[in-house]
This record gives C-alpha cells, sequence and structure tokens, in this order.
C-alpha cells in the first residue's frame, strides 16, 4: 500500500473523529442584564441538530464521506479510479470546508475545527497529488 493512501485513510479517520470534538465557541451576553453571567454555546458536529433529520444527515456525510470512499476503496481493490473519482472527491472536500465555514462563521474556532481542517487538507492535497499523477499517466 502506497504511503499517499495510507496518509489519505489516516486523515479521513481523523476527519470522521472531528465531527464528535467542539468545533467553535460562541459567548452570548444578555443586553438588559448586565450582570448575568454570559451564556456559552460550545457548537459539536452534532450538536443542535434532531436526530436523523436533513441537518444532522447533511453535517454526518460532510465528516464521514471520506471515510466511506476509503473502505469501499479498501474493500475493491481492483476499482480502476477515474480523473471523475478525483473530482468527486475534490467536490466533496470543498463541501467540507464550507460546512467548517459555516460552523465556525459566528463563534470562535476551537480545536476540533483545527483538527477537521489539517486532516480535510491533507486528504484534499493528496487527492489533487493522486489528479496529477493520472492526467501524467494518460499523457505518457
Amino acid at each position: 500500500m502506497s504511503p499517499v493512501i495510507t496518509i489519505k485513510r489516516v486523515s479521513a479517520l481523523i476527519l470522521l473523529l472531528a465531527f464528535f470534538m467542539p468545533l467553535s465557541q460562541c459567548t452570548i451576553y444578555d443586553p438588559n442584564n448586565e450582570e448575568a453571567a454570559p451564556i456559552i454555546n460550545i457548537e459539536y458536529g452534532y450538536s443542535n441538530r434532531q436526530i436523523l433529520s436533513l441537518d444532522m444527515v447533511i453535517s454526518f456525510a460532510a465528516f464521514s464521506w471520506p471515510m466511506f470512499l476509503q473502505l469501499i476503496l479498501a474493500i475493491r481493490k481492483t476499482l480502476n479510479i477515474s480523473i471523475l473519482y478525483k473530482s468527486l472527491e475534490l467536490v466533496c472536500c470543498l463541501g467540507t470546508a464550507y460546512m467548517l465555514f459555516l460552523i465556525n462563521i459566528f463563534g470562535k474556532p476551537l480545536y476540533g475545527s483545527y483538527i477537521a481542517v489539517i486532516a480535510l487538507g491533507s486528504y484534499g492535497l493528496l487527492t489533487i497529488y493522486e489528479c496529477y499523477k493520472i492526467l501524467l499517466a494518460k499523457k505518457t
């Protein structure tokens, strides 16, 4: 197994684990009562969502799709990978980056967000590298 695939699998696992880590924190102050303690809201990948709602499914899919793709590739070792498949991976990377942006837009990013961005960035960069290798192989 190549080191690229190993790093992609580790990145996919880390991104899936980031779903359960604190992603952002928002502090809310009551303007009518200045003496009241502020309300601190910590956002997880699964927080403020009902089980099996569309929002929860989209949020879970944004963090888990790389792991599912890597499991499919591990099971089907003879699968022929095309540039279209790699392009789909890049589009999914952009979707996950947008989901992380939405989670962190109004709050302070916490360690889960940083871990997710690093895992997603390494997965995306390695996918770009694989696209480059596929395009070079087609040229020759």
